[in-house]
């Protein structure tokens, strides 16, 4: 019988590694990364043989069938999901038969592993089997993208499948192999929050450990991930006063590629998501111009002379690796400014958790019962498909919000606060958004008016104006329990007031810098 799964959460604490230790575990990191890059690699030659085969072929074909007639509605969804089992059932033999299972993944790595079997343990090496393989289980299942190598700049941690074997935590040791590790424990002295949680967490059973690694400019640093047994324990202060509860009431939410407009019974609020991240990006952007100069000058036979890039089809032999790809050659400084650069990164990617976790837990006051428009924000990101030209017939750019939502991930700051609303014991909804049309209602008047995306202000019957987030997120705190549309007597209800906190924040806001999308 397999093993009840229970509740957990991560509690992460730096290690304090000696010289010798790091040195161990970069060639433990760099050992794991390519027997996973590998079976990778050999897995990617058996799914060609797969895709070749007449079996695989008439079976993708029929299910594609099927599928699309589920999505036409020309089938009853049971009587579609009924002619599909029988094709899935296939499939799945046939990707059995070709070794796509995560057991055989597992199986596989053994060939890789025997090479280091005194560096590698083989609990870890199974774990790595087992990411490999759900690389590919999304693409059998799910986005159906092809698997690519993991760069050694982007392999970030190992783990093992429990805590008596592999990576083992033991009175505040990480015992890993021979090498025994010191982590950095909290005080313990009860006088700051976080050392009470931490004290709390530890307290709980370990189920296995996780090593991670963070580049910065002097190299990189390891950290140890306790996957700890229970629900996440409750921040509290040494008072003994909950850190941040949940409020109570409605709160109606309209996320941007930039920023947030909220509505509850108390606040009315626009914020910039994540504003600090933009000094980063400023920074990174002189550091990527460097990268690009210095490139130039030390690959001048790469380049045409008006600085765009030669097609590597057109480049001489000297030019390209035995894998016919590019051999650039780096300089010092181009090497030292791409340290610098993932070093950044890496602070950017910490600074904006930070600031959504803030962000979040300030809304978590606001009220209990949330409300969100469903967003693509993936699909916002992609260029669009139409290429456009302007009055004087220059090609107008196909980019849309990729670099918006690449720096202030959105849908990251969605993902905490849902998880904080859940955990505290609220509700966290999110409206269909193309039913209800939350930017083009007026409750008012009860008309839908489709606006421009440069229209950022709502000139409203009663003659007043509304800044058009902050009205869509009204509209979205008064959601009926269908999710598809607005309740008007709410809305009516509790208009007046918001309007009255409406005028309040833009008044706020006129002291500040925010984004051109926010209108103001």
């Amino acid at each position: 019988m397999s093993k009840l799964k229970t509740a957990s959460f991560v509690l992460t604490l730096p290690l304090s590694c000696e010289e010798w230790q790091k040195a161990r575990l970069d060639t433990l990191f760099r050992v794991c990364g390519q027997i996973s890059n590998n079976l990778i690699n050999d897995r990617r030659k058996a799914l060609e043989q797969l895709e070749r085969t007449k079996q695989w072929q008439a079976i993708q074909f029929e299910i594609a069938v099927l599928r699309d007639q589920k999505k036409k509605k020309l089938l009853n969804e049971k009587a579609v999901d009924a002619l599909l089992a029988p094709w899935y059932d296939k499939r799945s033999e046939l990707m059995s038969m070709f070794g796509f299972t995560e057991y055989a993944f597992q199986s596989k790595m053994k060939k890789w592993r025997r090479h280091h079997n005194r560096l590698v343990h083989s609990q870890v090496a199974q774990k790595l089997a087992s990411s490999v393989w759900q690389k590919f289980e999304s693409y059998f299942f799910r986005n159906g993208k092809r698997t690519d190598f993991i760069p050694w700049t982007e392999f970030f941690s190992i783990e093992g499948k429990s805590n008596s074997t592999g990576i083992i935590y033991q009175n505040g040791q990480v015992k890993l192999g021979k090498m025994k590790i010191p982590v950095k424990l909290p005080k313990r002295d009860g006088h700051s929050s976080s050392d009470i949680y931490e004290t709390e967490a530890l307290s709980r059973r370990v189920k296995y450990c996780r090593i991670k690694r963070q580049w910065y400019e002097d190299g990189w640093r390891y950290f140890v991930q306790l996957i700890l047994e229970g629900d996440v324990p409750i921040k509290v202060r040494p008072t003994g006063e909950v850190m941040h509860p949940i409020g109570s009431g409605r709160v109606g939410l309209d996320i941007g590629t930039q920023t947030l407009a909220y509505s509850s019974s108390s606040t009315v609020g626009l914020v910039e998501l994540a504003p600090a991240v933009k000094n980063i990006d400023a920074e990174l952007r002189r550091i990527n111009r460097a990268m690009d100069r210095s490139r130039k000058a030390t690959n001048p036979q790469m380049f045409n002379a008006d600085g765009t890039i030669i097609h590597v089809d057109k480049l001489p032999p000297n030019c390209l690796d035995q894998h016919g790809k590019r051999k650039w050659v780096s300089s010092q400084r181009y090497r030292a400014l791409a340290m610098k650069r993932r070093a950044l990164y890496q602070k950017q990617t910490a600074l904006r958790r930070q600031l959504h976790n803030e962000l979040a837990n300030q809304l978590l006051a606001q009220g209990n019962d949330f409300y969100i428009e469903q967003m693509r924000f993936r699909a916002l990101a992609k260029k669009a498909k139409e290429a456009k030209k302007s009055k004087t017939g220059k090609n107008l750019s196909r980019r849309r919000f990729g670099r918006s939502i690449a720096n202030k991930a959105p849908a990251t700051f969605v993902a905490t606060l849902e998880d904080k609303v859940v955990r505290a014991g609220g509700s966290f909804q999110k409206i269909k958004t193309w039913e209800a049309k939350a930017s083009q209602y007026n409750h008012l008047d009860h008309s839908y008016n489709k606006k421009k995306l440069s229209q950022r202000w709502n000139q409203m019957p009663d003659g007043r104006r509304i800044q058009r987030d902050l009205y869509s997120a009204f509209l979205i705190q008064n959601t009926v329990p269908t999710l598809d549309g607005f309740d008007a007597h709410l809305c009516d209800a509790h208009y007046e007031h918001f309007v009255t906190l409406h005028d309040e924040e833009i008044q706020r806001l006129k002291g500040t810098k925010m984004p051109s999308s926010a209108g103001l």
